[in-house]
């Protein structure tokens, strides 16, 4: 299998990449992106690039709930409960439930945000 490699804006800034060593292995060095390989900083020899995984994006809010006693408080809005599927609520109900929460919940924002006003019955 061939890649290509593709550089957007200016080729000559150099990137933090991963090479790998065949003495000493893996490791990371400040790089121009065009460079297929680069001398090792231990022994010399030459260090062809590696592709790295991907960086984890952090969140701005742990998910709390998923944790084993993580209580329902600590869930963002809008994140599904599937815990009464565990306990054996079937999969239509259990979309019709879901749907009536974020029905309630869409409706809330609306109230809260003045496109829609709350209806009064006087009977």
């Amino acid at each position: 299998m061939t890649f290509t490699i593709k550089t957007r804006g200016a080729s000559a800034q150099p990137v933090l990449q991963d090479f790998i060593c065949p003495e000493c292995g893996p490791f990371e060095l400040l790089a121009p992106r065009d460079v297929d390989g680069v001398p090792c900083p231990d022994c010399g020899e030459l260090a062809p690039w590696a592709i790295s995984a991907p960086k984890p994006q952090v969140w701005s809010k742990p998910c709390t709930a998923a944790i084993k006693g993580g209580d329902m408080k600590d869930r963002p809005p809008g994140m599904l409960d599937t815990r009464p599927l565990a306990e054996g609520m079937s999969l239509e109900s259990w979309k019709k439930w879901q749907a009536g929460i974020t029905r309630e919940r869409r409706h809330q924002q609306l109230l809260k945000r003045g496109a829609i006003q709350k209806k009064i019955f006087v009977g």
